[in-house]
């Protein structure tokens, strides 16, 4: 990249060159630089979240509620400010103002610059204390330092912690609530996993290990983030399944609760989820819309098992035929009835794709994101973009499971998705009709409050199952108001 002013650049052309390489800061409409030319507090917040996150065009929303500042509103950089803030959030504002279009000075630069560095690279950076106002070139040299620090920093530290410290400081330290979605901050194994394939493959220097997994540590941070804002639900939802599911949760998690009885839900593998098309129909309409420069498609041979384990709940309170028929072991079962006091519940996302506008939505978005980090990383580390491409598919799919046709509208489900080793699995006590295995379930993490049970209408001896189910704790026991021939 070549600028009209380049002469102007004197000693700082190094840094100014890498800094615009990189996509830190960028020139001027006119073509110009303006190396000289004094950057603004708002401008600066705009640069170092392009510093810390790859890309400054576009700021997740959750960020925008933390902080009330009475001197932004209608301010072009008011995203970027908010934003920054809640990644650098060290006591940086004294009092209810920012004075954006004030202009930075060098003291204040290098401190955002220090917090930055520690918040998301987990470095410290010191350096001389200056006191005049800061130019463009100037903080383009602090950047460039500052960035060759972390480089050496990280490069001393053994793969296997440098991963699972970046992951750590990219994704979960910045997750607008980690609580929502149960996550582990030490689940990194897949992306140290595959990065270590990826380095062995293409022979990767160690620089280039640092910049794949910031790529990965960067894209999980914008999937986990779009799947925490997903609706959540509380309230009351409840689960058609079958007596013998039910006996087995009670004797195996039931505990007594401030309010009652809870059990822990058994969640299946996404493998055995009745409707085959789940989990691609989000991807596929993503292929139509030729978002990414590659194929969700191209895979299909694989069948490497998948880690997500789901629990599915409705809260359409009406009983159903249909659902009794399907899930309540053909209404011979029964419909359990819950309180959900925290959202770990996430609503389903009903989609007719061909005739929704895509142009501007959450999903968008999110993809935009995807495919700005991953173009970041093409230009400057061209032989391994490639190789992360099926790991982002990966992870797509996992949010895919959040998406049904509005055919199945009617059902008002909601999901809780976690992952789990398939050694960590449990085992049903024997195979359904036509198969060979007995299918794997792990137990939910978090109990739940039950509130009633509902036996099914072709439930036999019903009076002797709500004698046993009392007797469990169940509180309520009914009969169903369906009629079943």
């Amino acid at each position: 990249m070549t600028f009209i002013d380049e002469k102007e650049f004197g000693e700082f052309k190094q840094s100014i060159d890498y800094i615009t390489k990189t996509g830190i800061m960028k020139g001027l409409p006119d073509g110009s630089f303006q190396p000289h030319q004094y950057i603004t507090r708002a401008e600066a917040c705009k640069v170092l979240i392009s510093f810390a996150i790859i890309d400054a065009e576009h700021v997740f929303p959750f960020r925008t509620d933390k902080f009330k500042i009475s001197d932004i509103r209608g301010h072009w950089a008011k995203g970027y400010i908010l934003f920054f803030l809640s990644i650098a959030d060290q006591g940086l504002l004294p009092s209810d103002t920012f004075q954006p279009d004030e202009v930075l000075t060098q003291d204040v630069a290098l401190k955002w610059l220090g917090i930055v560095s520690k918040s998301c690279y987990g470095v410290e950076y010191t350096c001389p204390k200056a006191r005049k106002n800061a130019t463009r070139a100037w903080l383009s040299q602090q950047l460039f330092l500052c960035a060759q620090t972390i480089i050496k920093t990280l490069s001393s530290r053994a793969p296997r912690q440098l991963m699972k410290e970046w992951v750590k400081l990219r994704v979960y330290d910045h997750l607008p609530n980690p609580n929502i979605l149960l996550v582990n901050e030490n689940k990194w194994q897949d992306e140290y996993n595959l990065l270590c394939r990826i380095a062995k493959e293409r022979n990767m220097t160690k620089e280039e290990y640092i910049s794949a997994a910031m790529t990965m540590a960067d894209i999980l941070y914008i999937v986990k983030s779009f799947e925490a804002n997903l609706d959540k639900y509380q309230g009351v939802a409840f689960q058609y399944t079958s007596l013998e599911a039910l006996k087995s949760m009670l004797d195996n998690s039931a505990i007594k609760t401030s309010t009652g009885l809870g059990i822990k839900l058994h969640m299946s593998n996404v493998e055995y989820l009745n409707d085959p098309g789940e989990g691609s129909i989000f991807l596929k309409e993503l292929e139509k819309r030729e978002i990414f420069d590659f194929e969700f498609a191209k895979d299909e041979d694989d069948i490497t098992p998948r880690k997500e384990y789901i629990t599915c709940l409705i809260t359409e309170n009406k009983e159903h035929l249909p659902m009794w028929v399907q899930y309540g072991d053909n209404a011979k079962g029964c419909r359990i009835e819950f309180k959900l006091k925290k959202t770990y519940f996430t609503k389903v996302r009903y989609y007719s794709f061909q005739e929704r506008d895509t142009a501007n939505t959450p999903e968008t978005a999110m993809l935009d994101n995807i495919v700005r980090i991953l173009n970041h990383y093409k230009i400057r580390w061209h032989g391994i973009h490639d190789c992360i491409i099926f790991w982002v598919k990966f992870l797509l799919k996992r949010v895919g499971y959040y998406y049904k046709e509005s055919y199945y509208e009617h059902e008002n489900e909601i999901r809780y998705i976690s992952e789990h080793e398939s050694i960590e699995a449990l085992i049903y006590s024997e195979a359904k009709d036509g198969e060979v295995f007995p299918r794997l379930y792990v137990e939910c993490e978090f109990p739940l409050d039950v509130k009633s049970v509902t036996l099914g209408p072709k439930c036999e001896q019903q009076e002797k199952i709500a004698l046993a189910l009392q007797q469990k704790g169940i509180p309520r026991v009914k009969r169903s108001k369906i009629s079943f021939r």
